[in-house]
């Protein structure tokens, strides 16, 4: 696939590296980019997304952070950021063979339980929406790896002077691995003045943090063959031969229970209302005679304590 352009700086601070400064992100229509999980926290000058782009979040990013100050996203644009699907839990051994005359075979072995399904990705977004066709944000939960199949049991001793073993009984299938969680989104937004962004920015992303499926329980393993009856050679008052009963087939293992499905997470999509008063604020004239211009200070104070009361409210909601 085509190398797509892209630049990046970091920003340190004290020493440490604090954020990525990116400059312009441009996926064209139809094309699938990968973000560098250096990237992670990061703030963009521009976004350029054609329509059908595809952004991938790799795996093993515990939290994505975006700021955007001038998204141009076209339609069809998709953000995938699912959790990687569990690991398969390995089958139980087989017992082969058969077992001494007359003695039980030994039980197969018991299947691995499936891996969990990791989570979806976390991402916080906000943009300075200038063009918005549709955006869709991905980030469902993995789903669980299977459990592992038992294993077959070993077969039963034929009869000698004794009854003929019974076959071991099969192993346990594992249990399926938990799905992972759904990832936690949300989308701040904001209209650019005197830019093209629609009305309602809203109505145009659509978000989906849907729960992973628990992996299936793995299969009992099949129980072994008894051993043969047969005649053995004896003295007795009816004759020189006795007939010695063969042993049981073994019972199928039991099977692994399905895993448990991951928890579905509820997205926030909103209007970047503390941005935008800051956009009122800036696009306000402030008159020659600022100082003494009581009402202009009353409508400074009254945004600012607005402004407040919606950092109090967003912070009890996080909670």
């Amino acid at each position: 696939m085509k190398a797509i352009p892209f630049t990046a700086a970091l920003l340190i601070g004290g020493g440490l590296m604090s954020s990525a400064l990116a400059g312009e992100l441009q996926v064209p229509a139809g094309q699938t980019r990968t973000l560098d999980p250096t990237l992670a926290t990061a703030r963009f000058e521009r976004w350029r997304l054609g329509d059908g782009a595809t952004l991938i979040l790799p795996a093993g990013v515990p939290q994505w952070r975006w700021e955007v100050d001038r998204a141009e996203i076209g339609n069809g644009v998709r953000i995938q950021g699912a959790g990687a699907a569990g690991a398969p839990g390995a089958d139980g051994r087989d017992r082969t063979g058969r077992a001494a005359s007359c003695a039980d075979g030994a039980a197969g072995l018991p299947g691995a339980a499936g891996g969990a399904g990791a989570p979806g990705a976390n991402l916080d977004l906000r943009l300075g929406v200038a063009v918005l066709g549709s955006l869709a944000i991905e980030a469902p939960g993995g789903t669980g790896g299977a459990g592992g199949a038992g294993g077959r049991g070993q077969d039963g001793g034929h009869a000698g002077k004794c009854p003929g073993g019974d076959g071991g009984d099969g192993g346990a299938g594992g249990d399926g691995g938990a799905g992972g969680d759904g990832g936690k989104i949300r989308v701040r937004y904001y209209p650019l003045p005197g830019e093209g962004a629609p009305r309602d920015p809203a109505a145009a992303i659509r978000v989906s943090a849907a729960a992973g499926a628990g992996g299936a329980g793995g299969r009992g393993g099949a129980g072994g063959e008894g051993g043969k009856g047969g005649y053995v050679q004896t003295r007795t008052l009816t004759g020189n031969q006795q007939w010695v009963p063969g042993g049981d087939r073994g019972n199928t293992g039991a099977a692994g229970d399905d895993g448990a499905a991951g928890d579905s997470t509820a997205a926030v999509v909103e209007s970047d209302v503390d941005r935008r008063l800051d956009q009122l604020l800036d696009s306000t004239d402030r008159p020659a005679a600022a100082p003494a211009d009581r009402k202009y200070q009353a409508l400074e104070r009254e945004l600012e304590e607005m402004r407040r009361r919606l950092e109090v409210l967003e912070k009890s909601g996080a909670h």
